[in-house]
């Protein structure tokens, strides 16, 4: 059987990138770190907020870019914000099987949208396979819904940890204190 090779990533030696993905709002982008990229083009990036915080993780289709940005002079002036860290990738495993890994071993949130922009559902990561994965819906109002499946390709955007998961998770811990 071959072995898992696990590696840890200096992310201060990465670059980072800006990520335009939706051609209908061309001055939106997402600015990260690429973390990783698999054989099926996915790619797992570390996002960047404007002060150079971590902003949570998303994983998209590389062919949902419409353009990639390096080197710019904002990306090279906000590379000197970046607070840099260590994470630990199993490079045995798809750029999918990392993050939804980490989201619930973390019991973080995870955010679904569709290849258009749709949101899916927010939530909390249940189980996952290398094509489905079941989200514990957490609503608007921070109580839990139904628990639903949903099929790889159906998914465009994935992200997790960012402002609105976090959001989302304090108000869903606000309720369960009020029980």
């Amino acid at each position: 059987m071959k072995e898992d090779c696990v590696r840890t990533i200096s992310l201060q030696e990465e670059k980072l990138y800006a990520f335009y993905l939706r051609e209908s709002y061309p001055s939106h982008f997402f600015v990260g770190e690429m973390i990783q990229r698999d054989w099926n083009n996915e790619i797992l990036i570390k996002l960047i907020a404007p002060d150079g915080a971590s902003d949570g993780f998303l994983l998209f289709s590389f062919a949902c870019a419409y353009r990639i940005e390096k080197d710019s002079i904002y990306l090279r002036a906000l590379e000197n914000k970046v607070k840099h860290n260590q994470i630990i990738i199993n490079f045995g495993e798809t750029a999918w099987d990392t993050l939804l890994r980490y989201a619930k071993e973390q019991e973080i949130a995870v955010q679904l949208r569709d290849r258009k922009w749709k949101r899916l559902v927010s939530g909390f990561v249940v189980d996952f396979t290398a094509q489905n994965m079941i989200v514990q819906r957490i609503k608007k109002n921070g109580k839990i819904g139904q628990s639903r499946s949903y099929r790889r390709e159906r998914i465009g955007f994935l992200f997790c940890g960012s402002d609105s998961e976090i959001a989302l998770m304090h108000l869903y811990q606000e309720t369960q204190h009020e029980r």
